[in-house]
């Protein structure tokens, strides 16, 4: 993986967008008028060069996306403009059927997912996530703020073999195909096998079983593992509610609402609007 030292790559000469300079001014007007503050390192580069594409083009999630098992592709990261601009956010939410509030899309890729700032959790900077509008990530945590995400993007390596891929999806499926492997994890409260499987289970259609597994993920002592919990909560409330026994539901409502992390607090106050 290579070291991030530079974040636009091309000449204004062969740029995906047409120029438009921004000056400071610019993005304090925008930052008044939706009462945000946007990332300090976001408005660097913006002033730098409003919007384009990256030299790195992927970011690791640790988990399958639609585009990749454990990475996702950056194409476009959006600059102070109106199309394919973070003053697009408006009409991408209603475009993509998306719930979140209080957030500002800025970076797409490829295919149709987007990334966004998460301005919910009323931390001092925003968190990154993204949303799958045709896969299954509906607010996955990326990074924990922007600078965080630009250093984990590197260039994605297109010398792979879709046999490879093939295989380690198929991998992942015999490992998670017991399901008392997970039961250990949980036992053990381990981080990096518990976050690998929250990921793998979600797309399940056993939603009461499910559901069980998220209650029991609340007795974790890793914050990142509630967190993922509770994201999953919030799509099965959001999509899948008639398909789970409402006692379970409830308990496990009543469980996450005690928890006192900003992202899980953020993720019930999403719940409570479908309820």
């Amino acid at each position: 993986m290579a070291k991030n030292t530079k974040l636009w790559q091309g000449s204004e000469e062969d740029d995906y967008f047409p120029v438009l300079q921004i000056s400071t001014s610019d993005l304090e007007a925008y930052e008044d008028k939706l009462c945000i503050k946007l990332p300090i390192l976001y408005k660097t580069h913006l002033l730098e060069k409003n919007g384009g594409k990256p030299v790195f083009n992927a970011v690791p999630t640790r988990v399958p996306t639609t585009w990749a098992s454990d990475h996702a592709n950056i194409h476009l990261i959006f600059g102070l403009r109106e199309e394919e601009g973070i003053e697009d956010t408006d009409y991408l939410i209603k475009e993509w059927n998306f719930s979140a509030k209080d957030i500002v899309i800025f970076a797409m890729s490829e295919d149709t997912a987007f990334y966004y700032f998460d301005y919910s959790s009323k931390n001092k900077y925003p968190s990154v996530k993204i949303f799958e509008p045709e896969g299954d990530l509906k607010g996955h945590l990326v990074a924990e703020d922007y600078e965080s995400f630009i250093a984990k993007l590197y260039k994605e390596d297109y010398d792979f073999a879709d046999d490879e891929i093939d295989a380690a999806i198929l991998e992942e499926q015999q490992k998670w195909s017991d399901t008392k492997l997970f039961d250990k994890y949980i036992k053990e409260d381990n981080l990096d096998e518990l976050l690998s499987g929250i990921i793998f289970y979600r797309t399940t259609e056993d939603y009461n079983w499910l559901t069980q597994k998220i209650i029991d993920l609340s007795k974790s002592k890793h914050s990142a593992v509630r967190i993922e919990a509770a994201e999953v909560l919030l799509s099965i409330v959001e999509y899948s509610i008639a398909d789970v026994d409402s006692a379970l539901i409830k308990q496990s409502i009543e469980i996450y609402n005690l928890d006192t992390d900003p992202d899980v607090i953020s993720y019930m106050e999403d719940i409570k609007e479908f309820l």
